[in-house]
């Protein structure tokens, strides 16, 4: 220990005799550092940890599908899950959640500014399932889940400690949701979650009213127990008997489904693994460049410290003393880069999490510094201390006394040797190689992303401002009151100057990823191909919705003040149903109806072809039809406005406010914006990736120009003579220059290869990741390896320019 504290002691003065070199080694190892343990934390807390349930392994969520489609999961009626819960033996406790959370606006008491909070409805059963425990009060329950009981609900941590106080006496008191009033009986703990995002939680039986009786409308997810020793296959299996069972004793006829039962962590976490797991790797990526700029730094330094590591030699120092202090100064920067890759950790995850999708991870309300962290940031530093340590140290304790001393000053000014140099550059090629692949990587999700942003949403998206409508529940309790309250908004305020068009409709698109999906059959096909059929979007509107939406009309015609609950009813279909089901004709006449060919519904009309549109996302265009708001038995949620110019947007939604104030001052209006704006947030979680493997890229390539400016201004030092040589033999500026620039481009070159072969395999990753271009991109992998021989050019100018200085009287009187 005691030599150990003396090569500490010897390691820090050397440290402080290059200032400079501490500086940028310990600074480069910082970014490294931060950069892997920001996701490193990101990642223990949304894919390593267990979810926060009691014996979450066994969870699982059942899904029902169509028989012959396993791929599309479809929601279960209220009806059909009270028989899923009394069949099932696999389970030993079973429960159901509605597909989407659902807003609430939460109105203070004594007045203020109300918000909008996402809450789930569940069963009584949710919380047991879950094998969740309250922070205070208690949770719901099968009696608090029965037509006619007491208005209730469980409030999320966060909502407790910023709207309720974080008080104990928060408990039993009254809060105002949507215009009604309910009892607070519990706080759920931090970190608590299910469905994501829900902070507050409302038995579902007493909010679905008529619902509760329809085997008609699906709107449930189902989450279960496993029994103990009940695998999920088993579950799988018998699930999907009791699923067919089920739809065949009372669901429409003709409808075959089944059931796929899949562990709860992989229904939350799927989406965001690859993720996770590719900008982990990119950040591992970022850190070995790191470690290869530092260890360039450390063998460059090791050159010039030949006469010290001799003087060491001589006077008994063995090789492995030699060894163990210049690790002992490795250590030592590792860990002050540590140090200061904590800090950028720190503040690098606030803007992760600001940055971030983070209302989609499962988890992140436990992103931070902790020690877990601290134990991964501590092993770190060990592995990188090792990493560019080891071999400037195996190299500097070579040093032959006897040569080294004899060289005197002229071994103060030598370096490594032949193989010394051939080592620095293969380090710096490797940087270039992981640059490469970084910014291929981050190109790829860019380019993914403007096709993303750019791509053709078949609506208006900057004049078109739409806005989710609360009604309360007291004053309009039914869809007859609700089809009212629209009649008047959308005829109001379409009369409002700068409105072109006003228009109610069931969900506004890029809602979410989930909506109303619609079985159906076509009059005059088979019963094969109807079972085929897949399952179309259906949207409830007013009959200015097109207008509103800016959606063209390509064939017959839209709907009218006609088209009433009473008159046959009619539809719209988007042109990709359309040319799907009849490529060869005219879908305008064609009749269809909800269900199977079995179905008793009555045959729906198609009297209009209108464009495609993405509801549920900017990658797929949906399968959309649409139905009259009088003829359809779901509430409308949503208003449209289409505002008269560009720039009319804000004020058309200001105008809206105002509107439904003077028509009702207990209605809401909320989440307020354009159709642009909700493609944005609806890209959030592409933008985040693309962004942070960009920041990863940069970094990387910044490293690389440095290592290979760095190398390059280091090789051009040592043969200061030899330029001086050639210049006093004639050679002119441009041909030492072209000498210089050339050498460093064999070296980034010989990265370039290597890393567009690392990046043609690694790419793959991407696969589900990237949208409208190739994982093999041409334009990519041509753009990067261009541009890195620009910085590499540019990096090399600098040396280049220094070796024309050479003296070449001097370089002569030293031969």
């Amino acid at each position: 220990m005691d030599s150990l504290l003396r090569d500490a002691a010897v390691a820090l003065r050397s440290l402080r005799r290059s200032p400079a070199f501490a500086a940028v080694a310990a600074l480069t190892l910082a970014l490294g550092v931060g950069a892997t343990t920001a996701i490193y934390s990101v990642v223990d807390a949304v894919l390593l940890r267990p979810l926060p349930y009691a014996a979450a392994d066994r969870l699982v969520v059942v899904r029902q599908h169509r028989a012959v489609d396993a791929r599309t999961p479809m929601e279960v009626s209220y009806p059909d899950f009270l028989d899923w819960r009394a069949q099932a033996r696999s389970f030993e406790a079973v429960a159901a959640v509605p597909s989407n959370v659902s807003r609430f606006v939460y109105e203070a008491a004594g007045g203020g500014d109300a918000e909008q909070i996402y809450g789930a409805l569940a069963s009584g059963e949710l919380f047991p399932t879950l094998g969740a425990r309250p922070l205070l009060g208690r949770t719901l329950t099968p009696e608090d889940d029965r037509a006619g009981a007491a208005p209730v609900v469980v409030v999320g941590h966060r909502l407790w400690r910023t709207r309720l106080g974080g008080e104990a006496a928060a408990v039993g008191r009254a809060i105002t949701l949507g215009g009604r009033s309910y009892t607070v009986v519990g706080v759920m703990p931090r970190g608590f979650e299910f469905p994501r995002s829900a902070e507050l939680w409302m038995p579902l039986l007493p909010a679905i009213d008529s619902l509760a009786q329809s085997r008609q409308v699906a709107f449930l997810n189902v989450v279960a127990r496993l029994r103990p020793g009940v695998s999920v296959a088993q579950a799988d299996a018998e699930m999907d008997g009791v699923a067919a069972r089920v739809m065949a004793a009372s669901g429409p006829p003709g409808l075959s489904v089944g059931a796929t039962v899949t562990p709860l962590s992989e229904e939350l976490l799927a989406g965001a693994r690859p993720a996770l797991r590719i900008l982990l790797a990119a950040a591992a990526l970022l850190l070995a460049v790191a470690c290869a700029n530092v260890a360039n730094l450390m063998l460059a330094r090791g050159g010039a410290r030949r006469t010290e590591m001799a003087v060491r030699a001589a006077l008994g120092a063995g090789r492995g003393r030699l060894v163990r202090q210049m690790l002992v100064e490795a250590g030592l920067l590792s860990a002050a880069g540590t140090l200061l890759g904590l800090v950028l950790c720190t503040a690098g995850l606030s803007a992760l999490v600001a940055l971030g999708p983070a209302r989609d991870l499962a988890g992140a309300e436990r992103i931070g510094v902790d020690a877990r962290v601290l134990a991964f940031a501590a092993a770190l530093s060990l592995l990188t201390a090792a990493a560019f340590g080891v071999m400037p140290a195996l190299r500097g304790a070579r040093t032959d006394p006897a040569e080294a001393l004899r060289g005197g000053a002229a071994a103060g000014r030598s370096t490594v040797g032949a193989a010394g140099r051939r080592v620095l550059r293969a380090l710096v090629s490797a940087q270039v190689a992981l640059a490469v692949v970084l910014l291929v990587g981050a190109g790829l999700l860019a380019r993914s992303f403007a096709k993303l942003r750019g791509v053709e949403l078949g609506f208006d998206r900057g004049r078109t401002v739409t806005a989710q409508v609360y009604l309360p529940e007291a004053k309009y309790p039914g869809p007859a009151e609700g089809r009212a309250f629209y009649d008047e908004l959308v005829a109001r305020a379409g009369r409002l100057p700068g409105v072109e068009a006003a228009a109610g409709v069931l969900i506004r698109p890029l809602e979410g990823p989930d909506g109303f999906d619609y079985p159906f059959t076509i009059e005059g096909r088979g019963a094969d191909e109807q079972a085929r059929n897949p399952l179309l979007n259906y949207e409830a509107v007013t009959p200015d919705y097109f207008r509103a939406m800016g959606i063209p009309l390509l064939r017959g015609r839209g709907f009218t003040v006609d088209d009433r609950a009473d008159a046959p009813p009619v539809a719209l279909v988007g042109r990709a149903v359309a040319d799907r089901f009849w490529p060869n004709g005219d879908a305008v006449g064609q009749r269809i109806k909800w269900g199977g060919p079995a179905s008793r519904r009555p045959w729906v009309t198609i009297v209009g072809v209108a464009g495609d549109g993405r509801y549920r996302g900017a990658q797929d265009v949906t399968l959309d039809v649409y139905v009259p708001h009088t003829q359809s038995p779901w509430p409308l949620n949503h208003v449209v406005l289409r505002a008269a110019g560009p720039g009319g947007a804000p004020a058309a939604a200001a105008a809206l406010r105002n509107e439904l104030r003077a028509i009702d001052p207990g209605v809401r209006a909320v989440d307020v914006v354009t159709v642009g704006e909700m493609l944005d947030r609806s890209l959030s979680r592409p933008r985040f990736n693309a962004l942070l493997l960009g920041v990863f890229a940069a970094a990387a390539l910044l490293l690389g120009a440095v290592g290979i400016y760095g190398v390059t201004a280091y090789a051009t030092a040592q043969r200061a003579r030899e330029m001086g040589i050639r210049v006093a033999l004639g050679a002119r500026s441009g041909d030492v220059r072209a000498l210089v620039v050339r050498e460093a481009a064999v070296m980034a070159g010989a990265g370039i290869v290597a890393g567009v072969a690392a990046a043609l395999a690694a790419s793959r990753l991407l696969q589900g990741l990237v949208f409208g271009v190739s994982t093999a991109d041409p334009l990519t992998f041509v753009a990067v390896p261009l541009f890195l021989a620009v910085v590499t050019v540019a990096a090399a100018l600098g040396p280049a320019r220094r070796a024309t200085k050479a003296d070449p009287v001097q370089a002569l009187r030293s031969e």
